[in-house]
């Protein structure tokens, strides 16, 4: 959508009929993707999907089956996959993790990344006004063909080079000497920078630049970060350490995230003022948590969306999306638990706490073309016990690939559970608890022999985590925790194994 376009619509439509219109939308995108998609036509012959009697979203909504990547993608082939049963006009092909580390790809076609291009620029022109100032983007996510470094720097590249953003892009990836090396050598020279990764390894770089002599109050830093998400304690220590003295004040230095993925996209839902406003409101208020997020105490990442290019639900509390793609998704379920908030709703529960949205983005000095008036959504984490460390997936199969080796699987009870935890100085840590027999007791060398199977497991199985422990070594392998106690669910989302 051109810039200047989105925000007369923007303006000119009221929350309820931008929802409405999405609502059209992923009708819409399901009859094209039904019509030119043999492997979705095929999918839903063989459901008797009755597809000539889905007209409108009440149809949509009852009579479309929900799919994911076992029941649909790895069903078919490719080519089957993509419209018109063809990888030919795809321009570019991408890799995800794909279930338990086997690699998924994905095929796209130009229009997909200029959906991504529009995204970008927003974020850049409304939170850094990197429109007007000189910007250095300093972009330390993994590169190659895992998507989200690449497609990223390749986006903000074209900005630059088009004249949209005042920007001059380098990539050095998880090399963090070499990220050091070149803000150490280019930071006094631009008027601000922006740093973009995961949130782990944006910590080690100021934590690691102080030390080498970086002074970060000095310059105008942003940090962008996605791939995991991270508590609301990891954004204090940053801002503490950049000297950003009030979070989410307009003009000053900002820490924001993104969500997306290799299936949805990288640019399917941004965290804007307002959504960084309900996240800090809810960290600090937990009846509004409550009340927000399903009577859930903990806090989730929150996030505006545009409906029209990505329509959400929620069913059975996960994220449901539409998209429309080389690729086309219809109710296609990623297996992340959350749900969607509508603006209406979202006023009305603020204001019967007391707060009042328009009033405190004013205050914080937000201009009202960024109260952009779309609806969220909401993520706690994943429904199939994958946790990350350094944005790579860690899957409980290779967890219990692990503790079924034989010189440990009699020494514990076939119960586990997998969490990435922040210290009090944000640095993150893999954490397996694991529950032993009652006649097994506890020790040093009994925790140790089950961190060597699972690092053994991961590095076997999983190129990404091999990567990053090549990278990263002792950090990034997994503190072990025995107990008797029986674990329970914990609300943390993570999945438990028996056997």
């Amino acid at each position: 959508m051109n810039r200047h376009l989105g925000r007369f619509l923007l303006a000119a439509l009221s929350p309820r009929m931008i929802q409405r219109w999405g609502g059209v939308q992923a009708v819409r995108t399901f009859r094209r993707a039904a019509a030119t998609v043999p492997a979705y036509r095929d999918f839903l012959t063989r459901l008797r999907v009755p597809i000539n009697s889905i007209w409108t979203y009440d149809d949509f909504a009852r009579r479309v089956p929900v799919c994911d990547k076992e029941n649909y993608l790895r069903q078919y082939p490719l080519e089957m996959l993509c419209r018109h049963g063809t990888l030919s006009g795809k321009y570019t092909l991408e890799r995800s993790s794909g279930y338990s580390g086997t690699p998924f790809f994905w095929l796209r076609a130009r229009n997909e990344d200029r959906k991504l291009r529009d995204h970008v620029e927003y974020m850049f022109r409304d939170m850094f006004q990197a429109h007007r100032t000189q910007t250095l983007v300093v972009v330390t996510w993994s590169q190659g063909t895992w998507v989200t470094g690449e497609k990223f720097a390749r986006t903000v590249r074209h900005l630059g080079e088009s004249g949209r953003l005042k920007v001059t892009v380098v990539s050095p990836g998880i090399n963090l000497d070499e990220t050091i090396e070149i803000l150490t050598h280019f930071l006094p020279r631009f008027e601000q920078t922006v740093m973009a990764g995961y949130p782990p390894f944006l910590r080690d770089i100021i934590v690691q630049g102080r030390e080498r002599g970086i002074d970060w109050p000095r310059h105008r830093v942003h940090l962008f970060t996605g791939g995991e998400g991270f508590p609301e304690n990891w954004r204090d220590f940053m801002a503490e350490a950049l000297a950003i003295e009030r979070i989410n004040r307009h003009g000053a230095g900002q820490i924001i995230a993104g969500y997306g993925s290799a299936d949805t996209g990288i640019g399917a839902g941004g965290e804007t003022p307002l959504a960084l406003l309900v996240r800090r409101l809810a960290w600090r208020d937990q009846d509004l948590c409550r009340d927000l997020f399903g009577g859930k105490p903990s806090v989730p990442s929150v996030f505006q969306y545009e409906p029209t290019l990505l329509f959400a639900e929620q069913i059975d509390g996960e994220l449901v999306f539409t998209c429309r793609s080389a690729m086309p998704l219809v109710r296609y379920n990623i297996h992340d638990r959350g749900g969607t908030i509508t603006l209406e709703h979202l006023t009305r529960v603020l204001r019967d706490h007391g707060y009042n949205h328009t009033t405190m983005l004013r205050d914080l000095g937000w201009p009202k073309e960024t109260h952009y008036p779309l609806p969220l959504f909401y993520v706690f984490g994943r429904s199939d016990g994958t946790a990350t460390i350094y944005g790579v997936n860690i899957y409980t199969e290779d967890i219990y690939q692990a503790l079924s080796q034989r010189d440990v699987v009699s020494l514990h009870t076939g119960e586990f559970r997998v969490r990435t935890e922040y210290t009090g100085r944000a640095t993150q840590r893999l954490t397996v608890q694991v529950r032993l027999r009652p006649e097994t007791s506890p020790s040093p060398a009994l925790s140790s022999a089950i961190s060597r199977q699972i690092l053994n497991s991961l590095c076997d199985s999983n190129t990404e985590y091999r990567h990053l422990h090549d990278m990263k070594g002792t950090r990034v392998e997994p503190a072990i925790e025995l107990t008797h106690a029986p674990l329970g669910d914990g609300g943390n989302g993570f999945k438990h194994r028996y056997h």
